[in-house]
This record gives C-alpha cells, sequence and structure tokens, in this order.
C-alpha cells in the first residue's frame, strides 16, 4: 500500500517549519527586515532559502542523493562550500557591528539605498552555501522512506518537497511577523547578540569544515 499524498505533504511541512527554526544565516536576515519595516525583502528571503530545501527534497526523495553526494565530493567544492559558509559569518559579524555604529541621518528628501545581499537571490545563496543541508535533507528522507511516510514516485517526492517549502516560509514568515511587532528597542539588542553569536559560528564551523576538506 502506497503512503498518502497527503500524509507525506503534513509531515514535510512540519520537518520544514521545525528545521527552520534553529538560528541561521537566512533567520537572522529575515528578522534583521522585518525589524527594519522591509517585509518584503524578509519573505523574498524566506522564499529563496524555501527554494533550496524544495529542490533538494524533491532530487533527494527521486533518489538523485548518491549523485548529488558524488557532486560534492570534490575537495575543491567542499572547500568553495565551507568557505562561503565562513564568509556568511564574517558577513553577520559586520552587519552586527555596523547596527552597533549610529547612523547619520539622511538628508531631507533623500532616498535611501537598499541594503546590500537582500532578496530572493540572497536568500538562495544562504541555502546554497550550507554544507550540511544536503547530509540534513539526506538523513530525513532516508528515515522517512524506511518508516513508509514516503513512497517511490513523484508524487510522493513532489508533495513532501512542497510541504517542506511551506513549512520552512510558514516559520520564516511567523518570525518576521513577531519581530516586526516588537519595539526597536526591545529587539535590537537581541538582534544584535543572536546576529554575532550566529555569525561567530558559521566561522567556524566554516573554518572547520575548509580545514577538513583539505586535510581531512
Amino acid at each position: 500500500m502506497q503512503p498518502s499524498i497527503t500524509l507525506a505533504a503534513s509531515v514535510g511541512c512540519l520537518i520544514g517549519f521545525v528545521g527552520a527554526i534553529p538560528p541561521g544565516p537566512a533567520g537572522m536576515a529575515i528578522a534583521t527586515h522585518a525589524a527594519e519595516g522591509r517585509a518584503r525583502r524578509a519573505i523574498a528571503v524566506a522564499l529563496g532559502a524555501a527554494t533550496v530545501d524544495v529542490m533538494l527534497c524533491a532530487a533527494i526523495a527521486l533518489g538523485a542523493g548518491p549523485f548529488l553526494a558524488r557532486l560534492t565530493e570534490p575537495s575543491i567544492v567542499r572547500v568553495f562550500l565551507a568557505a562561503a559558509y565562513a564568509g556568511l559569518g564574517v558577513l553577520l559579524l559586520v552587519e552586527t557591528l555596523l547596527r552597533r555604529t549610529p547612523r547619520k541621518a539622511a538628508p531631507v528628501g533623500a532616498v535611501a539605498a537598499p541594503p546590500a545581499n537582500t532578496g530572493y537571490f540572497a536568500g538562495v545563496v544562504r541555502g546554497v552555501t550550507n554544507p550540511s543541508l544536503l547530509a540534513n535533507w539526506t538523513m530525513v528522507v532516508t528515515a522517512l522512506t524506511a518508516a513508509g511516510v514516503l513512497g517511490a514516485g513523484r508524487a510522493s517526492a513532489a508533495a513532501f518537497a512542497l510541504g517542506v517549502g511551506v513549512g520552512v516560509v510558514g516559520w520564516f514568515a511567523a518570525l518576521a511577523h513577531v519581530v516586526a511587532r516588537t519595539p526597536r528597542g526591545k529587539s535590537a539588542p537581541w538582534l544584535r547578540a543572536a546576529g554575532g553569536l550566529t555569525g561567530v559560528l558559521l566561522i567556524v564551523g566554516g573554518s572547520v569544515g575548509t580545514v577538513r576538506a583539505l586535510f581531512g
């Protein structure tokens, strides 16, 4: 008996929602945009990050896991991903330091330039450069398949992947809503602390990954 497509989609939604909760580069970018009143940019980053999860989950569920793993086997690829991950950490630290520095008021009538490294593409980059994403989703899909939650075929894979995307966007949208409704004076210290800690963790993780890729 084939597993229910509704079950695959529901489980995917739940896992996507819960899996997006731990702080990461995408979550920090979304929270920062929401705190600054840029709801559209926050949602754009969420959609970009969710797109990567959806595509990976669909590919793995359809049996492309081993092929994707082979693509990331070369040392040069692993070094690039780890270095990019550390680079996102540096970016978060720089953004945190800039938020600590008081900004001069813009001249009356001047149009503020949009912040760099934002939007849908930024969300995609934050997902693609996560070196653990492929391994994590491979383990999840393998476990769900063994448990009979996911079945063979495109329908089950598509339902699960789309469910994951809905769950990921759902958490990020909830995060953006909560941060946007929090007074700036109360959210700023939390954002600085979370941004700094996340940046340090990304730098450490990326550095360790680079060393392992080169000498492991």
